[in-house]
């Protein structure tokens, strides 16, 4: 996993710790078994060294100290997981909200002209055209370092292709999502067959879409306080170096110590794993599938679209078989009357 291929270095200079501590207590105070379990004095016993090893009850006592600084770092960073997630989420049913009332607010186009209606669906289509361009805005905004600039900026002008003086605008904005909302509110005011009420509805949801860019916003400019990250890294970084010295007589009835050493790899291993947890979550962007969900959103508007286009055309169908059978009851009317006419024309000769 990406958690286990990130805690090689840390796992690794633990376990050389413990390792370099059993030799140097084996080597000159201790001594050592050979494989056949035989003990052999140390090679350099006569030296006047001290021996590398701790207590445990220094251990015992701030080991609820750093549970407590690594449980805060965690939910700290998983609430702004969460955040993130929560933000993007209603980004997505916002834009989803947003298409499908412009689309599915008028269905009676018979009270419109072919202009008006031409009108509506262009007004409709740069609508859709900015709600998918927005997450995408957004996502660039947020993974700046994971989004190459050459690619982006070609995914965007085939995205606008139609509207270039907008897409210029948004790529040389400051704040590329904030000008983004202010076209939307553009895009809705040109929906001239929408009630005000409506209109007034989109426009609530858009500040709505803005205020959760905002949020994302600030969470990607407001990180965890450095101290409190830096105290937390340090703390756990000593504690662990330390540990094997504290192991050294605890598990010293294995072959050579041994056990202190997997002991020290493993408790170095959960410990780290918790901290690099903390390190991806706090910056949630970065592992977050952005991508999938700008993709969702033009899925969804490319899908409005087409339900918008289906209805007009049922409804044009309908209305040319109401006009057909318009056009025959006036036929049998008018076949009938003349029916009559003859007759009554009959009886008079």
């Amino acid at each position: 996993s990406a958690i286990l291929k990130s805690l090689y270095d840390e796992v690794g200079l633990v376990t050389l710790a413990c390792i370099s501590a059993i030799l140097w207590n084996e080597i000159f105070i201790d001594g050592y078994d050979d494989f056949g379990n035989i003990h052999h004095t140390a090679p350099l016993g006569e030296w006047d060294i001290p021996v590398l090893k701790l207590p445990t009850l220094p251990f015992e006592l701030s080991s609820g100290v750093l549970g407590l600084l690594l449980v805060f770092r965690a939910n700290n960073t998983y609430d702004r997981w969460l955040r993130a997630n929560a933000n993007w989420v209603a980004i997505v049913s916002l834009c989803q909200s947003i298409i499908t009332t412009a689309v599915a607010a008028d269905h009676i186009p018979n009270v419109l002209t072919n202009q008006q209606q031409q009108d509506r669906y262009k007004s409709t289509q740069m609508l859709s055209v900015f709600i998918s361009a927005f997450p995408r805005l957004l996502r660039k905004h947020l993974q700046q370092k994971f989004d190459p600039d050459s690619q982006f900026e070609s995914d965007m002008m085939c995205l606008m292709k139609d509207y270039p003086k907008q897409c210029e605008s948004l790529l040389k904005a400051r704040n590329p999502p904030f000008r983004a909302t202010y076209d939307l509110q553009k895009a809705v005011s040109r929906l001239r067959h929408l009630d005000e009420s409506t209109k007034v509805s989109l426009s609530e949801k858009i500040d709505k879409l803005s205020a959760s860019s905002a949020e994302c916003e600030s969470i990607y400019t407001t990180p965890v306080p450095r101290p409190y990250t830096r105290h937390t890294t340090r703390f756990l970084t000593i504690y662990l170096l330390l540990l094997p010295l504290a192991l050294y007589d605890t598990l010293g009835c294995n072959w050579n110590h041994l056990g202190a050493v997997f002991a020290s790899a493993l408790i170095s291993f959960l410990f780290f794993g918790v901290e690099e947890i903390a390190v991806f979550l706090e910056e949630p962007f970065t592992i977050m599938p952005l991508d999938k969900f700008t993709d969702d959103v033009r899925l969804s508007v490319e899908e409005a679209m087409e339900w918008m286009e289906e209805d007009e055309f049922l409804q044009s169908e309908y209305e040319i078989e109401k006009n057909d059978e318009k056009v025959t009851s006036l036929n049998v009317f008018s076949f009938s009357s003349q029916n009559s006419d003859v007759n009554i024309t009959e009886k008079r000769e």
